[in-house]
């Protein structure tokens, strides 16, 4: 069982069943999986990229080869980010955005990232790629396609990514559209990230849709960028349609506290 304390006085300890359990881990796997998408288009989107032997906006001691740095060739760029191995705690390598990682990301760009583009992110078993709070590790594989329209939007799509840690494994589908935008003075400009779409979980052999009922909101400041702010997903099959919301007192806070409402009934937990 899984206690959950209520967040104001109107809320008591509440027993959630095993199965919210897999919910937990569905949501962390998800986060795990947008904060991927989040190192890769601050890398590409910067002018660091091939600017030097290893980028500046990559943490110290982190390994960068550029394998094709041509597009004449025709077959676009290339390049891998070694970010070295889990080692001891904290494990593996602290990122700008208070993330740890470990492992290998295999990335290919078809052309200018600031044009529209494709681009395909490959997560190999052979080099394993993990993600994480130095503490609790998760790792990805599998392949992972970003398509940049006309309108800026990033197309993200991946089957069956294979995501496992401690809670347990996963498998995750997307279909997903992620917009970015300005905001701020131009001496403090940062991002609004807009992620609306679609997920499918499969964990045990069962099968769950993840439906972004409204867009889930993340804000571009390092301190901030590893948690989502706002927004709703609808949980489909479940006991009852669960929807989950992200931002439960409307303040829009950097953390990981969110509510589940299952039947009417509400109940808060960080994920």
């Amino acid at each position: 069982m899984l206690t959950i304390l209520g967040c104001n006085n109107q809320e008591y300890p509440i027993e959630i069943k095993d199965g919210y359990t897999s919910t937990v881990l569905g949501l962390s796997s998800i986060s795990e999986f947008l904060s991927t998408y989040d190192l890769i288009s601050d890398l590409i989107s910067s002018n660091e990229l091939f600017s030097s032997d290893n980028p500046p906006s990559l943490p110290l001691g982190t390994r960068f080869l550029a394998v094709d740095t041509s597009l004449i060739d025709g077959d676009g760029y290339e390049f891998l980010i070694d970010f070295g191995e889990l080692g001891n705690l904290p494990l593996g390598t602290l990122c700008k955005d208070f993330k740890y990682r470990a492992g290998v990301l295999h990335v290919y760009l078809d052309q200018n990232y600031l044009n529209t583009s494709e681009m395909t992110i490959v997560l190999s078993s052979d080099h394993p790629f993990y993600s994480g709070d130095g503490k609790e590790m998760t790792q990805l594989e599998g392949r992972i396609v970003l398509k940049q329209d006309s309108q800026k939007n990033m197309i993200v799509t991946g089957d069956d990514i294979q995501i496992t840690n401690t809670q347990g494994h996963i498998e995750l589908s997307t279909d997903i559209i992620i917009h970015e935008r300005e905001t701020g003075s131009t001496n403090q400009s940062s991002k609004i990230i807009s992620i609306n779409g679609n997920m499918q979980l499969t964990n045990d052999g069962e099968k769950q849709d993840y439906t972004i009922v409204s867009p889930l909101l993340k804000k571009s400041d390092n301190s901030c960028i590893r948690h989502i702010l706002s927004g709703h997903i609808a949980i489909n099959p479940f006991i009852e349609n669960m929807v989950i919301d992200f931002d439960p007192y409307s303040d829009s806070g950097c953390d990981n506290l969110i509510s589940l409402t299952v039947n009417g009934k509400r109940t808060f937990l960080n994920y």
